[in-house]
């Protein structure tokens, strides 16, 4: 079974062009690992939300369909950093499925900017 965390971690943390605009600091692989307050902004959230055997060969796994989610999260616009997650995320061979703004008003007046991105990609086990 491929585990995407380690790809999808390093490709995002170590991306100089979104570390300019979202600190290493301010990426985590689940939303429970934020423990700060919106007004931290902004800040990234990722995880896996499925793993699927797409191809078996002689009772092996050979080839899993994963899909990973990625939030963004902000007081400002989300635009270009939605834009360079795109592209990191093209880098290893993951494709948008959708991305989706989810914005609220929070009780205390603070606008959130919420983006959710779903990606995909097919990746094969070396035999």
């Amino acid at each position: 079974m491929y585990n995407p965390k380690i790809a999808v971690a390093t490709a995002l943390s170590t991306d100089s062009a979104l570390i300019a605009l979202i600190p290493k600091t301010r990426m985590f692989s689940s939303v429970a690992g934020f423990t700060g307050s919106p007004g931290a902004a902004p800040y990234l959230t990722y995880f896996e939300l499925a793993n699927i055997p797409a191809l078996s060969a002689d009772d092996d796994e050979a080839e899993s369909e994963i899909s990973v989610r990625v939030d963004i999260w902000g007081t400002s616009t989300l635009s270009t950093i939605a834009s360079h997650v795109d592209r990191i995320m093209k880098t290893i061979d993951y494709c948008r499925n959708y991305s989706m703004d989810n914005d609220e008003v929070l009780e205390t007046g603070e606008k959130i900017y919420h983006k959710s991105m779903s990606f995909s990609g097919t990746f094969t086990f070396a035999a």
